[in-house]
């Protein structure tokens, strides 16, 4: 759980409160617009979502709730079959080929444990 509040908190400063909360696209000129690839956003596209899940999984493991549990993967099959594409399309429509660019070097809520390179 731990490891998804320091997520969740790191991926707010950089992105900033009323981003975090979905204020820019609700007003996408009341707010700075530029595209994070730094932090955690270098390791993966959508930390935010990973770290929710981080914590709703720390709490399971914490309490023992299978409510939580259910949660959990709830949360985790939400954001990452319909927030997170949803979110994709409007993030590729904002930022054009620079996160066209992004999106192919960085996984979308998994980070690359091993990764193979090509000789």
């Amino acid at each position: 759980m731990l490891m998804g509040v320091i997520l969740h908190t790191w991926t707010g400063k950089l992105l900033g409160w009323k981003a975090l909360i979905g204020y820019s696209e609700l007003k996408p000129t009341m707010v700075r617009q530029e595209l994070v690839t730094k932090g955690p956003f270098s390791v993966i596209r959508h930390p935010t979502y990973s770290a929710h899940t981080l914590m709703f999984v720390g709490i399971f493991f914490m309490t023992g709730f299978l409510a939580t549990g259910l949660l959990a993967i709830l949360d985790l099959v939400t954001s990452y079959f319909l927030i997170i594409p949803l979110e994709e399309r409007e993030l590729l429509s904002r930022f054009g080929e620079d996160y066209s660019n992004y999106k192919q070097s960085v996984p979308k809520f998994f980070p690359r444990i091993l990764e193979h390179k090509e000789r």
